[in-house]
C-alpha cells in the first residue's frame, strides 16, 4: 500500500465472477482476516483494519477476530457505518483508496466512489495486493466440465443462444459479455464443480452475432463437451485470455454488460469507441422463467426433500426430552435421512448455526 501511495485498501468477498461463494483461490478476505463467512468486507488502512459483516455472522466474526487487531463492524446495528462511510470519515482529503479491479463489480466501485469523491478521496482500481502476500495460495480450480443433458435443461444451448441473440438484436447490441458462472452454465447447458454448493465451472463468455467464445481451461473439457459446444458455434479459448478477447472488440461496436455482474477490470479493457449498454444479463431473466422440464425436476427434488424433512421432524419430536440433542446431532440425522432418499439433496450453503 505504501509503495502505491494508498491510504486504504478494500478486500471484498467476491471473485472475478462476482460469486457469493468463490473458489479457495479467491478467498482473499478469509486468508487475510481468518473470517470464513460468506459475506464480509475487510478494509485496511495504515493504522487500522476492520471487518464488516451482517447479523448471521456476528458471533463467528467476534470469535475469529479476537486478538487479531481487526475491528468488527456489525452491519445493521444502529450507528454502525458501512465501510464507504467509515472511509469517508476516517481518511484525509487527497487520500487514495485501492482495490483489486478483477474482484470488484462496476456497481460496487461506483457506490464507493460516490461516498468518497465528495471528500476529495480518490478511488484507485489496481492489483491484487493480498494475493501477492499469499505464498501458499491454492491454484485456480480446473475440475472437469460436463454436459447438462437437454432432457433436464428443457432447451438446447442453440435455442438459448438464439433467444439471447434476439434480445441483443432488440437492444441493437453486437456483443454480450457474461462473467457470472450460473448464467454461463445455464446458457451453454454445462456444469462443473469449481465452486462449493454450486454446480458451475470458472469461465467468461463473449457472445457474438453468429458465435461465442468460452474462456475456460480447455484441458478439462472432454471430447463430447467440445463436440457439443462446436455444434452450437461456441469456440473455446484459455481462461486467461478473456481480457484479450474483450479488448479486441472493435470500436463502433455495442456491447451488453451488466454493471452488477461485470468487474471493473473487464469494463476497463473495452476500447474507448465501444458503446456499453448497461443492463442485467438477459440470461438471468431467461433462466428465471422455468421450462416445464425444469419445473418437473424442481418438484421432484422438493418431494424427495420433503419426505426427508417429515422423517426428520418425526424423529426429533419423538426424542426431545428423552435424549440429548444438539444442533450437530440434529443436522447429522437430517443428512442421513436425505442420503437415504432416491437422490441425495445437497445444501445450497454452509451451515450457519451460531445465531
Amino acid at each position: 500500500m505504501e509503495e502505491r501511495g494508498l491510504a486504504a485498501y478494500v478486500v471484498p468477498s467476491s471473485d472475478p465472477h462476482q460469486s457469493e461463494y468463490p473458489p479457495d483461490h479467491w478467498k482473499l478476505r478469509e486468508w487475510l482476516s481468518g473470517f470464513a463467512g460468506s459475506a464480509g468486507t475487510v478494509v485496511v488502512t495504515g493504522a487500522a483494519a476492520g471487518l464488516w459483516t451482517d447479523f448471521r455472522y456476528y458471533l463467528e466474526a467476534e470469535s475469529t477476530l479476537r486478538g487479531t487487531g481487526i475491528v468488527l463492524f456489525r452491519l445493521g446495528v444502529p450507528d454502525v457505518p458501512d465501510y464507504p462511510a467509515w472511509l469517508a470519515a476516517e481518511l484525509e482529503t487527497g487520500s487514495r483508496v485501492g482495490f483489486d479491479a478483477e474482484c470488484f463489480s462496476v456497481t460496487a466501485a461506483r457506490s464507493l466512489e460516490e461516498a468518497l469523491s465528495p471528500r476529495g478521496i480518490e478511488l484507485v482500481p489496481g492489483d491484487d495486493l493480498v494475493g501477492m502476500l499469499w505464498t501458499d495460495r491454492p491454484p485456480r480450480p480446473r475440475r472437469p466440465v460436463f454436459v447438462h443433458d437437454e432432457r433436464f435443461a428443457g432447451q438446447s444451448r442453440g435455442e438459448k443462444l438464439s433467444a439471447l441473440r434476439g434480445t441483443m438484436k432488440e437492444a441493437d447490441a453486437d456483443y454480450h459479455l457474461i462473467s457470472t458462472l450460473d448464467d454461463i452454465a445455464w446458457l451453454l447447458n454445462i456444469r462443473g464443480s469449481d465452486v462449493s454448493y454450486n454446480p458451475v465451472a470458472l469461465a467468461h463468455l463473449v457472445v457474438e452475432p453468429a458465435g461465442a467464445v468460452l474462456h475456460t481451461d480447455e484441458e478439462r473439457l472432454a471430447a463430447d463437451v467440445h463436440t457439443e459446444l462446436d455444434a452450437a458455434g461456441v469456440r473455446v479459448r484459455p481462461y486467461a485470455e478473456a481480457g484479450a478477447t474483450v479488448a479486441a472488440i472493435p470500436d463502433g461496436s455495442r456491447i451488453i454488460l451488466s454493471p452488477q455482474q461485470a468487474s471493473v477490470a473487464m469494463r476497463g479493457r473495452l476500447r474507448p469507441g465501444v458503446r456499453v449498454i448497461e443492463r442485467a444479463n438477459p440470461s438471468s431473466e431467461a433462466k428465471a422463467q422455468k421450462s416445464p422440464a425444469v419445473l418437473g425436476q424442481l418438484r421432484g427434488v422438493m418431494v424427495r426433500d420433503g419426505v426427508a424433512m417429515v422423517r426428520f421432524l418425526q424423529w426429533l419430536s419423538s426424542r426431545v426430552g428423552h435424549e440429548p440433542i444438539t444442533e450437530l446431532t440434529a443436522e447429522n440425522q437430517l443428512r442421513r435421512f436425505r442420503a437415504e432418499g432416491e437422490h441425495f439433496v445437497s445444501e445450497s450453503f454452509r451451515t450457519i448455526s451460531a445465531y
